[in-house]
């Protein structure tokens, strides 16, 4: 086996604080704030999802998802409406969990029977639940 090299290495490494040193903070993260759980009310996601809606009908919406840029947008609007601090990482984290509740939802109601009439905007079940 060769002897190990005692020589230093002479190339900085690349650590994430070396890496961001110098930047500016942006809105979702600002110099020093440290962003607590949020416990999200029923208006919140309301609000959140009205949002969502109304970016993505102003085609903010770009391969199925939102750009950094708009999220941030979201969080600020959600922020100053709120008058709370809440992450685009939160936002964002928050979609995703509503969409797994949906997801689980929509699977739940395919096996069990259960269905929803979109024309009557009404749910609807097998026959025999519906006598009882």
């Amino acid at each position: 086996m060769p002897p190990k090299s005692t020589t230093k290495r002479t190339s900085p490494r690349k650590t994430k604080a070396a890496s961001t040193a110098g930047t500016p903070a942006t809105p979702d993260t600002p110099d020093g704030v440290k962003f607590e759980k949020h416990h999200w009310s029923a208006d919140q996601v309301t609000f959140l999802l009205e949002e969502m809606a109304d970016e993505a009908n102003d085609g903010k919406k770009c391969a199925g998802s939102f750009k950094k840029p708009t999220w941030n947008a979201l969080a600020a609007r959600f922020n100053r409406r709120f008058k709370c601090l809440v992450s685009y990482k939160q936002l964002k984290s928050k979609v995703q969990v509503l969409k797994a509740c949906l997801q689980l939802c929509t699977r739940m109601g395919e096996y069990s029977g259960f269905g929803w009439d979109p024309v009557k905007s009404a749910p609807t079940a097998p026959a025999d639940v519906m006598s009882e």
